[in-house]
């Protein structure tokens, strides 16, 4: 069985991922952020006495991006960039906007050469491995998250969840790989619904139902008749039967597992439409 994901499900989240980005880029500064605006206002002030401060430049335009003015970004970190071309911060910052206008490849290039100098920034590496899903290599994003659960003091189960995710998308052979990732992130996050989840999923999709079935039960009962979980709970019951059945039974409940997965790993993708470069976690 090969991953969706890795093809024509691939080929139709990014795309649509590369227009909604390149939407929102165009769409020019979002719904008013007054906290935002007002510390853009006091930087305006500074820079308008400082002018050859590249840091005020790179903070300014930092706020810009978050209030969605793109432009004014750019604008601002290319000033930065004239100003101190090394600034300490200036390629992560400018990494950020590129993920947001959609140049996933731009902003792999700038967190690469940043992390060459900062290899200890567990945020450049999750940025990284968003920049890698977007380009469509999930093996190198894997890597990219690892790092960063690694080098952060608390790893999040976003991050966690980031990394089996990448590994799950590299199809098949790396859902192994995906399963340990999730155990680890169990031993630190034992409750978590969404590692729960996303962990009983992969097991049904490599026709384990007892395993899937342990994992969800682990979640409290009452969540057992949500339709997340009762659409696990009932692909467990196919693959049961199906061990009794007919090759063909066993077939299409492995299917519907594998769709399940496939579906989490687009839902994910495409979860970054909104804020693509937010992954301080």
């Amino acid at each position: 069985m090969t991953s969706r994901w890795s093809s024509e499900a691939a080929r139709r989240t990014i795309a649509g991922l590369a227009l909604l980005l390149a939407g929102l880029a165009l769409s020019g500064p979002a719904a008013a952020h007054p906290d935002l605006l007002e510390q853009i206002a006091l930087l305006d002030r500074q820079i308008a006495q400082q002018p050859g401060n590249a840091a005020l430049r790179v903070t300014r335009g930092d706020l810009h991006r978050r209030h969605g003015d793109l432009e004014a970004a750019e604008r601002d970190f290319a000033a930065a960039r004239r100003i101190q071309p090394d600034f300490d911060t200036l390629d992560l910052q400018q990494a950020r906007l590129l993920l947001d206008r959609g140049d996933a490849a731009g902003a792999e290039r700038l967190l690469t050469r940043d992390l060459a100098a900062h290899p200890e920034r567990a945020v450049a590496w999750s940025l990284r491995g968003r920049a890698n899903i977007a380009l469509r290599r999930p093996v190198p994003a894997a890597g990219d998250f690892e790092q960063a659960i690694q080098r952060s003091p608390a790893p999040s189960p976003a991050l966690f969840r980031d990394q089996a995710l990448a590994l799950a998308a590299a199809g098949p052979d790396q859902w192994p790989a995906a399963r340990r990732a999730l155990d680890t992130a169990l031993l630190r996050h034992p409750q978590d619904p969404a590692l729960l989840g996303l962990a009983s999923d992969v097991a049904l999709a490599q026709g384990q139902p007892e395993a899937a079935r342990a994992l969800v039960g682990r979640v409290p009962e009452a969540l057992h008749a949500l339709p997340h979980w009762a659409a696990r709970l009932e692909r467990a019951q196919c693959l049961e039967r199906g061990a009794v059945g007919t090759d063909e039974e066993t077939a299409r409940c492995l299917l519907a597992a594998g769709e399940a997965l496939d579906g989490q790993i687009e839902s994910w993708v495409e979860s970054w439409v909104a804020q693509p470069s937010l992954a301080e976690r």
